[in-house]
């Protein structure tokens, strides 16, 4: 396991003792790095526009991002090193060590190791940092094996002295004291336990650079290929791996709506420039084609109804969501897509993608003929057409079609979250194609190894074990695909250090080495900013103590209001912890899918069906509905009482950015804690009471329906108007008003 294998022996008092390296007529600190081609370090650290990104280590490449690295070493120092400003500090290109204090950075020495680790390591992430006083001065390096180590080396350093990047902007930076000197003895060495860290996120708008800039600062590295072009050479500078395809591979690169492309046998060639179809047409083609009754070019499916998938009796074009999928065991359909997506990779809306996200039809069905049928599972057939795109990308690339290498990864989700029943191809290409395992609908009250939480992680967890265990047909790399902001739970104000203490070394020790999490928030963080800085640090170290990185949070980022914080989040996290059993669907060991609208709906008495979610402690395996609303009002105070403390004006803004997420959470909580109480009124008929918690009800209601920004700070499946339609329990706040009075939303 990789570690910092060498311990740190300064503590950012004792930086005091360090050497001030100060020599009349020298800069204070110079800092080497080498800007390529670039006429100088500065505008190198901003040429990424200028840069072919498709050459991971070119020295154009390398340049600026370790250029950018020093600038913003510089600009951090010099707000640290007392009378010193950005002017003390000055940029040389290598060569002989100039006098005073120095700090170099880029690749190690030739000749010496470059990074440490097992085979499992990703070089290009991993890191030395070396200190030492030479005669007058200190002489430190900074190296990476790759761009992004020289990169990560940077900010690790900066946080070794006492800078913490919890947020994002200038608000989210802890800034340390102002110290005399550099550190003398300092020798760290890090690479990644995790390789992929990052997050899966949809389409989303606004100005993101200040959560990417966030991103690189935490050592985040994977994010989506739908940005606009002016955000894609920010990403590629702070070394952030891009994906692309999901759910959408099919309507968009076999779209039975689509003109066909290809001139048909019985088309004149004179009369167009298309070429002649390679692929053969089914007997009747032509008469399909020439009876269909609409104007223009026919589609796919007009030509080729055979690609698509065959269910119910006839063949069915919908590929889109809950849809089915395309007839996977038709090698020229597999061609068609194939050639389109290389199409789409080389110079299309994937030509940024680094990983190609080969996923089916979401929630859908699969071709039932007979040829598909007798390729195995589900999980069967999608192996082997990942394996026959991946074959495609393949040959484009040894025919020049295609000049990068792309990762393929599919998915281990819903009908294909077991594992494969069959050997996979013998030349099934494990370097470069992975799997990616979502606990679609888990539980997070319990960790998913937990043996308390049979009725929900359980499956989840014996599928799992399919994937990683000692008999397992599927051999390659295995990536976890978690839900912290599921859709359902629309930005939440959910807090999570115990799930991630107990899943991130589990996953880790199940052989999982890649990362990511749907759907990110990008902005009004609040809360989230606990959760984005413990799996920023417990991925990169999965031995990293979680109670000793959320004391450090608590300590510099509310430092005038950190015990009431830290009973703030303590509350929050148990206030939540349960949140899949009362705002998202879940599916029980024992065959049942539950909803807890679903029973608000009922016309009939009953307790809850599942023993995870229950009114009072004693009916619920995780925080029951009164629990729920009792651990929200002591967070609300512990909350109100760090807002009436006197605190600085940056931490002021901290507190009120918790402040809104928290509020509109609480209201989702209390909406449904009200909504509960009313339900179990009304079916006891008890009026008198109903009609109290009513009232109750409609003044949450009208509260969540007035923020109209709290479920709209993430990619469009997570968001929502305002927070009552977030909530997801309008309809049946709207029958109780209906019932028993009181505004209607």
């Amino acid at each position: 396991m990789n570690r910092t294998f060498v311990a740190f022996f300064l503590t950012l008092s004792g930086l005091v003792a360090g050497h001030s390296g100060t020599i009349e007529g020298a800069p204070r600190l110079t800092i080497i790095v080498d800007s390529g081609p670039f006429q100088s370090v500065e505008e190198a650290a901003q040429a990424e526009n200028q840069v072919d990104w498709s050459l991971e280590e070119a020295p154009a490449v390398r340049a600026c991002t370790e250029s950018f690295a020093a600038v913003e070493l510089r600009r951090f120092l010099a707000a640290s090193l007392r009378e010193a400003d950005v002017d003390d500090i000055v940029f040389e290109e290598p060569g002989v060590l100039p006098e005073g204090d120095v700090m170099v950075l880029g690749p190690p020495k030739e000749g010496e190791n470059p990074w440490l680790g097992d085979a499992d390591t990703n070089p290009r992430d991993a890191f030395r940092v070396r200190a030492r006083e030479d005669e007058d001065r200190v002489v430190i390096r900074i190296e990476g094996a790759g761009r992004t180590g020289v990169l990560y080396g940077v900010y690790a350093f900066l946080e070794e002295i006492g800078y913490r990047f919890f947020g994002m902007g200038e608000e989210g930076i802890v800034y340390p004291d102002p110290v005399d000197a550099l550190p003398g003895d300092l020798h760290l060495e890090e690479s990644p336990d995790y390789l992929i860290r990052g997050f899966m996120t949809g389409k989303r708008g606004g100005e993101l650079d200040d959560f990417f800039l966030w991103m690189a600062r935490n050592r985040f590295n994977l994010w989506s290929a739908y940005e606009e072009e002016e955000s894609i050479p920010l990403l590629k500078k702070w070394g952030i791996r891009l994906n692309g395809g999901l759910h959408s591979i099919q309507p968009h690169y076999l779209d039975p709506e689509a003109e066909y492309p290809y001139r048909l046998p019985w088309e004149e060639a004179a009369e167009t420039d298309r070429r002649e179809t390679p692929y053969t047409l089914e007997p009747g083609a032509r008469e399909r084609v020439e009876a269909r009754e609409r104007e223009g070019r026919p589609t796919y499916f007009d030509v080729h109804p055979e690609w698509y998938g065959w269910v119910d009796g006839e063949r069915d074009p919908n590929v889109r969501r809950q849809g089915v999928n395309y007839c996977t065991s038709n090698p020229d359909a597999t061609a068609e897509l194939s050639k389109n997506l290389i199409s789409s990779l080389a110079e299309g809306r994937l030509k940024h993608a680094d990983v190609l996200e080969f996923w089916m039809v979401d929630a859908g069905r699969w071709c039932e003929c007979g040829e598909c049928r007798a390729e195995g599972t589900y999980t069967d057939r999608l192996l082997l057409t990942v394996h026959r795109v991946n074959d495609a990308l393949r040959i484009a690339r040894e025919l020049g079609r295609l000049e990068r290498g792309i990762h393929v990864s599919t998915l281990a989700y819903l009908e294909t979250v077991a594992p494969p029943s069959r050997p996979l191809p013998p030349d099934f290409d494990y370097e470069n194609i992975s799997v990616t395992f979502f606990p679609f609908r888990r539980c997070y009250a319990h960790g998913l190894a937990d043996e308390a939480c049979r009725e929900i992680n359980g499956p989840i967890r014996a599928a799992l074990e399919g994937w990683t265990g000692e008999d397992r047909l599927y051999r390659g790399a295995l990536r976890i695909g978690e839900y912290y902001n599921l859709s359902s739970y629309q930005s939440q104000p959910f807090v999570f250090p115990r799930i991630l203490r107990e899943d991130i070394p589990d996953y880790y020790e199940a052989g999982v080495r890649h990362f990511h999490f749907m759907h990110v928030l990008h902005g009004n963080w609040g809360p989230w900013a606990l959760n984005h800085r413990l799996l920023s640090r417990v991925l990169w170290n999965v031995d990293a103590g979680i109670d000793g990185l959320t004391g450090d949070f608590m300590e510099l980022y509310y430092p005038g209001a950190h015990r009431e914080m830290t009973g703030f989040y303590s509350a929050l996290e148990k206030a939540t912890e349960n949140i899949a059993s009362w705002k998202a669907r879940i599916d029980t060991a024992h065959g049942l899918s539950y909803d807890l609208r679903e029973w608000l709906r009922e016309e009939k008495n009953g307790i809850f069906p599942v023993k995870h979610l229950g009114y009072e402690p004693d009916d619920s395996l995780g925080t029951s509905i009164s629990e729920m609303a009792e651990y929200s009002k002591t967070a609300r105070d512990f909350l109100d009482k760090a807002l009436a403390a006197p605190a600085d004006p940056v931490e002021v803004m901290r507190l009120r950015d918790v402040e809104e997420r928290f509020a509109y959470g609480e209201a989702v909580m209390h909406l449904y804690h009200r909504l509960v109480r009313a339900t179990q009124a009304h079916r006891q008929g008890d009026e008198e009471a109903a009609r109290r918690e009513v009232a109750h009800l409609s003044r949450w209601a009208e509260k969540l329906e007035s923020m109209e920004q709290a479920a709209q700070v993430s990619s469009g499946d997570a968001n929502s108007p305002n927070g009552l339609i977030a909530s997801g329990a309008r309809p049946q706040v709207n029958s109780m008003v209906e019932l028993y009075g009181g505004k209607k939303p």
